[in-house]
């Protein structure tokens, strides 16, 4: 809402529109004595005026209050200016353009203050609106990444495990009946459930609420134990070290599916060791530290080729404090360390 304009500044823009004026019809020292008794009288005026205002709340006749004001002011200010005329000998001139001009130059002030208040509270709202805004796309934004990081894992992980222990289980099958043709709705089956299980994990809000995270491993460890013959070594510690932090069970179930989808590929037969051990912490990092979990995966065969990195490989690199995988003795071994 518009308010009372500043008690100085009309009075500095109206004497300074007057001031040639009345230097060239008069002498300086009328207009010094002028400045004087018609500023003190404007600023007794604009005073009053914005006391005046102050009370009113209807933008109408708030304005038309401060026209009435200032117009006011404006004829006693005329008023003493003729009298001065008297007194030094003039002949008096009652300058009636100050009734109008005084109003409209402390009008014109009041309106630009108005509109700066106006101007500067939308820029508030313009950047606390900005600010928000940048809030919730930064959010959106680390949403999708962590959305995107999900999916390629679940994808990585949980459907390809799926997909192929699924097909490991068709074929030693088809091995053992090798005059049975496989059914194509085994095939369907096995790809539905595979599709399934991606999609509710995907869709999951928390991956984490299913069950503790040592029953995640051992399912996921059951699930490949079906088509692959598996000697698991794991300390208890894990089991511990994984419930307290859900966050190391899933890099645990990472490097699960990584070694195993390797032996599939660089192993001979389907002969796995699986090797998990929990080492304590520091005594002077007990409390904030659960100890390292390191991994071993083991299975006969030999490497094809140098090893190249794999989106699994760079998965566990990126999880991983150490990770290895290489030729021991006739086996491949994948070696991880974990945080």
């Amino acid at each position: 809402m518009i308010q009372a304009a500043p008690v100085a500044l009309p009075v500095l823009l109206f004497e300074s529109l007057i001031a040639v004026r009345l230097l060239t019809e008069y002498n300086f020292f009328f207009l010094l004595v002028q400045w004087v008794l018609g500023g003190a009288i404007l600023l007794v005026g604009n005073a009053a005026t914005a006391r005046t205002v102050r009370r009113i709340t209807s933008p109408l006749r708030r304005i038309s209050a401060m026209t009435l004001c200032y117009a006011g002011t404006a004829a006693v200010s005329a008023s003493v200016t003729c009298l001065l005329q008297n007194a030094f000998g003039y002949a008096p001139f009652f300058y009636w353009s100050a009734i109008w001009a005084y109003p409209l130059t402390a009008l014109t002030v009041a309106v630009l203050r108005a509109a700066e208040r106006q101007r500067r509270r939308h820029e508030v709202r313009l950047a606390r609106s900005l600010n928000e805004q940048l809030k919730l796309a930064d959010r959106a934004h680390q949403k999708l990444l962590h959305t995107r990081r999900r999916v390629a894992r679940i994808l990585h992980t949980k459907l390809q495990g799926n997909l192929v222990s699924g097909a490991l289980a068709l074929t030693a099958s088809g091995w053992n009946e090798p005059e049975e043709d496989l059914a194509p709705q085994d095939v369907r089956d096995i790809l539905s459930r595979a599709v399934a299980t991606a999609q509710s994990e995907i869709l999951d809000e928390s991956p984490g609420q299913g069950g503790s995270a040592a029953s995640s491993i051992q399912d996921l460890l059951s699930t490949w134990g079906r088509v692959l013959k598996l000697a698991c070594d794991i300390d208890p510690g894990v089991w511990a070290s994984c419930d307290e932090n859900p966050a190391r069970a899933e890099a645990v179930i990472e490097v699960l599916s990584e070694g195993f989808t390797n032996a599939i590929r660089h192993g001979e037969r389907n002969n796995v060791r699986v090797t998990m051990s929990a080492h304590a912490p520091h005594p002077a990092r007990a409390a904030t530290d659960t100890g390292a979990i390191h991994i071993s995966i083991s299975s006969p065969g030999r490497l094809r080729g140098p090893v190249r990195p794999s989106l699994g490989m760079t998965t566990l690199q990126a999880l991983s404090k150490e990770v290895t995988l290489g030729a021991d003795g006739d086996n491949v071994v994948l070696r991880v360390s974990l945080p």
